[in-house]
């Protein structure tokens, strides 16, 4: 790996990175209040409402209603569709850019001229984006941990929500591991990212289809999404290992794959 490199890939991305970081935080604060001012029964006669409550079950992968508790409504921050949002918006456009995007703009020949080899670019480019995922879920996770001190919630398993920390840290991980294969796949930024949006719209679409359409169960197992459950995680306080398995195997795979063909391949040149 080249030290050169992570520094240059940190740099170019770490005000947004830090930037989503502190958004998420704030995010995660804000829900947790947000949840402390509301009236439960009325909401929670609200969520048995039976499409609210499909479509809350296709989310967090449990029935709400039945799991009722402050673990399991804040671990509903850990699916929320405003948090995915940031995190895939940040993954995206930062793992587009570490390879596709010094192609797409003609400065990968300056890269290339490094005394390192091509392996070792993907492999500085893969660790920035690890560690960048696990800053991620660490601002969350700050996030619900200041929430909750901050309205005074008290029997909150911060153990559990560890748990379910880590089970959403595969999850990203997998995006990221897409999002830097792709990028050495390809020759153009707007491909890299559009074939990696493209998925993940499947993968949420699919999950929420699958709580109204029960023949789409049958094809549930190919969008990253059906193995992201985090309510069964925060209700039993225990990991899902056939699901964690499931992510970070086909990560392992999608990046295996992207670094032989971006060890292989013809880079054009500027």
């Amino acid at each position: 790996m080249s030290k050169h490199l992570m520094y240059k890939a940190w740099r170019d991305y770490a005000f947004f990175g830090f930037g989503t970081m502190l958004l998420l935080c704030l995010f995660v604060i804000v829900f947790v209040n947000a949840v402390h001012a509301t009236d439960m029964e009325q909401y929670m006669s609200v969520m048995k409402t039976p499409w609210i409550r499909n479509l809350m079950r296709a989310m967090v992968g449990a029935d709400i209603v039945e799991n009722f508790d402050t673990t399991g409504l804040v671990s509903f921050a850990f699916a929320h569709p405003v948090m995915w949002t940031m995190v895939i918006a940040f993954i995206l456009l930062s793992t587009s850019g570490l390879i596709a995007g010094e192609v797409d703009r003609g400065t990968f020949d300056f890269v290339a001229t490094l005394p390192v080899s091509r392996t070792q670019i993907y492999l500085s480019y893969s660790l920035v984006t690890a560690v960048w995922s696990l800053m991620l879920v660490a601002a969350l996770y700050l996030g619900a941990w200041l929430g909750m001190k901050q309205v005074g919630y008290e029997g909150v398993n911060y153990t559990t929500l560890v748990l379910v920390s880590m089970h959403l840290l595969a999850a990203i991980w997998f995006v990221g591991a897409m999002g830097i294969a792709l990028s050495g796949m390809c020759n153009r930024r707007v491909a890299a990212g559009a074939i990696c949006f493209v998925y993940i719209l499947y993968s949420f679409t699919l999950n929420v289809v699958e709580a109204f359409w029960p023949a789409a169960q049958k094809v549930g197992w190919t969008g990253f999404m059906h193995y992201y459950q985090p309510l069964p995680v925060a209700r039993d306080g225990e990991l899902d290992p056939y699901s964690l398995a499931v992510l970070v195997g086909a990560a392992s795979v999608i990046w295996i794959v992207g670094l032989l063909r971006f060890t292989n391949r013809d880079i054009p040149s500027a």
